[in-house]
């Protein structure tokens, strides 16, 4: 919010943005997180939805940080929606 955002985050942004729909609010700051290049290096994971809570669950029991930060439907008008 306080609006410190590195270079990285601006080319990010200008490679990527044509392909993200913001779905609800349009929070900027939560905009400006997903393009952080600071972190695009976390481990990302895709499971069944059914097998999605007892695998958040044991994971969790090693990585406390661990969360569900998406889901994957059938392709629409852009690869990515976000919803703030």
């Amino acid at each position: 919010d306080m609006g410190f955002i590195p270079a990285g985050a601006y080319r990010n942004r200008d490679l990527a943005e044509a392909g993200v729909r913001v779905a609800g609010e349009d929070a900027r700051a939560l905009q400006d997180i997903f393009y952080d290049p600071q972190t695009s290096g976390g481990l990302l994971c895709a499971v069944l939805a059914a097998e999605a809570k007892a695998c958040l669950a044991e994971l969790q029991a090693v990585a406390p940080g661990t969360r569900i930060i998406g889901y994957v439907t059938e392709k629409l008008d852009s690869a990515i929606y976000l919803e703030a």
